[in-house]
């Protein structure tokens, strides 16, 4: 579920999501001491969507590392196995 007063966290750096994740856990714990169960709701719709999209860079990345490495293994084994037909 999407906060509706969220940022497009699309827009963000690796390194500004990973910031926002971390500062947005720490106020989390703080409010945890709390019992405001609608502050708390609020903080974790924000922490789902940026956990959920760097979720889907790191997977992004991964496929992209995974295809990058099956094509490297394919040149190479094209390049061992080369098999002339007369």
């Amino acid at each position: 579920m999407l906060h509706p007063l969220q940022e497009d966290v699309t827009l963000l750096k690796d390194d500004e999501l990973e910031e926002k994740i971390r500062d947005l856990s720490k106020k989390y714990l703080l409010a945890s001491r709390y019992s405001n169960q609608s502050v708390l709701g609020q903080m974790q719709m924000l922490l789902t969507t940026y956990k959920e999209e760097q979720t889907r860079r790191l997977r992004k990345q991964y496929q992209e590392t995974i295809s990058q490495a099956k094509d490297e293994v394919e040149t190479d084994l094209n390049e061992l196995v080369n098999v002339d037909k007369q």
